[in-house]
């Protein structure tokens, strides 16, 4: 026989059918383990259909961030009607509030975990962090005050979902015309009425013919329009029905207000949270009134509450007015929605924020310019009122000035002192200070008094 040399064709043939046998082998040794481990898989689903596990459950809520921090959290039940028997029963749970569905927790991840375990997983639906929801096109100036730069976003960033922050507990005296107590905006919301003007002259004392207060009350405790809506709202009546008054009537009113801030005080109730005072008047340029400043002056040494101003709206030097001259209170001048500042503001040293002070919606009442509510988009997005579209109860208005700016402020540190109760005047002013935006209100001017102004717009956080 002829001895076949390495290498030749048919050596070579041999071992290409070597090779297409062993991946023959391979193949079928794959397809035969992959038939069995699909198998075994099958029962795992099988065995675990219909019940989901803890840890599915968990990872549901998971989304990073710290393990330990507390969170609220919606808890779904599969059973309808469970959650109110659930959360009566088992208070270790800590619900917050039940509905016909489930109930709501605020609780660390691992404390979820230990309730899954507790309650049996499979009575759980879902579970999901708890998120913020608002109204449609807040008014602009809500809007503008919870973020840095413009554009506007069209939401509340720094509404919260427990309430904590809303204004509760503190009472914010409105030293103005007076406060329509039976507007929408304020139904509720109004702690008491008194009056320094003559009573022989003066039986107005829930009501306000000019409406200059019960605006201003509105964009602090306004339900739709306030920066602050949990807040409560004592007006003390120093302005007649045109607006207008004296420097005593003022320095009675807060003489009166000192008394009632120092009662409250003194009171210690966990209630009362602390209070701020706004003063949406002044006198007019170049009158340096003695009285009013010692009295400024007297009030804030006596009760640490802070005083919110007007920096007034003559196109003046704003240290030339009683009482936004005063170190004691903090000056507000009003800038629009583009923050271009409001051409009649008082400008200079004197002025500590800017805040949105032009063609703000607000409460209407008494001889303003009031529009029908359902004319105001910013208010009917929210606004479930249903009485007759002329009662003053159901009406709106647009007001510009640094009333209105001054207004804003107060509602802004109200809700500051609702957080920090034990923080005197000048902490919730520095509060504010520092947290303004600096640098991007348009002043529109070289002048000498405009290059002085502290250029500081109204944020809040």
């Amino acid at each position: 026989m002829r001895e076949e040399v390495r290498g030749s064709p048919s050596r070579r043939r041999r071992r290409h059918l070597s090779f297409y046998v062993f991946v023959f082998i391979v193949v079928l040794f794959l397809a035969f383990r992959g038939v069995a481990c699909s198998s075994l898989h099958q029962e795992d689903k099988d065995t675990e259909k219909g019940r989901t596990t803890n840890s599915s459950l968990l990872q549901k809520i998971r989304g990073g961030g710290n393990f330990d921090e507390k969170k609220k959290y919606i808890v779904t039940l599969k059973s309808r009607y469970e959650s109110f028997k659930l959360c009566k029963e088992r208070k270790e749970f800590n619900c917050k509030k039940a509905f016909r569905s489930g109930f709501t927790v605020f609780a660390t991840e691992q404390e979820l975990e230990r309730m899954k375990l507790d309650l049996d997983a499979s009575r759980i639906e879902d579970i999901e962090e708890d998120a913020i929801v608002s109204k449609m096109s807040p008014p602009w100036h809500l809007d503008r005050i919870d973020q840095n730069y413009l554009p506007l976003d069209n939401r509340l960033s720094f509404s919260d979902l427990d309430g904590t922050q809303r204004g509760e507990g503190v009472y914010v005296y409105v030293l103005d015309t007076g406060v329509q107590s039976k507007h929408a905006e304020l139904r509720g919301k109004i702690d008491s009425h008194v009056t320094a003007l003559d009573p022989d002259e003066d039986n107005l004392l829930d009501l306000d013919p000019d409406g200059h207060g019960t605006f201003c009350a509105s964009l602090i405790a306004g339900r739709t329009t306030g920066v602050a809506p949990g807040a409560k709202i004592v007006s003390v009546r120093v302005l007649n029905s045109d607006g207008a008054g004296s420097v005593s009537d003022v320095v009675a009113g807060l003489e009166w207000t000192s008394d009632q801030i120092l009662s409250k005080q003194a009171e210690n109730s966990d209630m009362f949270k602390g209070a701020v005072v706004l003063l949406a008047l002044g006198a007019p340029i170049g009158v340096r009134s003695r009285a009013l400043e010692n009295a400024v002056d007297r009030f804030a040494r006596e009760t640490n509450s802070l005083l919110v101003t007007a920096s007034g709206n003559q196109n003046a030097d704003a240290c030339a007015s009683v009482p936004a001259r005063s170190s004691r209170c903090m000056t507000v001048a009003a800038t629009d929605s583009r923050d271009m500042n409001y051409a009649w503001n008082n400008l200079g040293r004197c002025v500590d924020v800017f805040a949105p002070g032009v063609r703000l919606v607000g409460a209407c009442a008494g001889q303003n310019r009031c529009t029908k509510k359902n004319e105001v988009d910013a208010i009917t997005a929210k606004s479930s009122h249903n009485d007759d579209d002329d009662d003053i109860e159901s009406l709106y208005g647009y007001q510009s000035g640094t009333s209105m700016a001054a207004a804003v402020a107060a509602g802004a540190a109200a809700r500051i002192l609702s957080e920090n109760p034990n923080f005197g005047a000048e902490e919730v002013k520095g509060i504010i200070i520092r947290n303004a935006t600096r640098g991007i209100v348009v002043l529109g001017s070289s002048s000498v008094l405009y290059t002085v102004t502290y250029n500081r717009l109204l944020r809040l956080h």
